[in-house]
């Protein structure tokens, strides 16, 4: 049964960081889509569509290492909130679906990578049976 849940959680913080770095490509790369959403629909600069690229692309990068995957998911989590906050604005409530979705992998991913240090169990001892 650990083995299935192993398999599991590889595959969503796998997916996570594989949509992360391609939404991140797609800013960094200025891709007409994504200029034309960010000017145009949303009313954010060009700046603000490269740092969003570039925070993806770190968290992609964070979720890769299981010594900073509660990070990255962390980090991923929070993009999806701006982005479901930009798409409600826009009264884009199709567009809300994709990043609900990888928010919910974020958490997923975050519950099952807390550090030991957040959660008050480092340098505890063992129980002993």
């Amino acid at each position: 049964m650990e083995t299935v849940k192993n398999i599991a959680l590889t595959a969503t913080f796998g997916l996570l960081a594989f949509a992360m770095f391609g939404a991140g490509f797609a800013k960094l790369s200025a891709d007409p889509m994504m200029v034309t959403n960010f000017v145009d629909i949303w009313g954010y600069g060009l700046g603000f569509m490269y740092f969003t690229g570039a925070t993806e692309w770190v968290a992609a990068a964070l979720l890769v290492l299981s010594k900073t995957r509660f990070y990255g998911a962390m980090l991923a989590g929070a993009t999806m909130v701006g982005a479901i906050g930009t798409h409600l604005m826009a009264a884009e409530f199709g567009g809300v679906a994709v990043p609900l979705f990888l928010g919910s992998l974020a958490a997923v991913t975050a519950y099952n990578n807390v550090p030991e240090a957040l959660t008050g169990t480092a340098g505890t001892p063992a129980p002993q049976a």
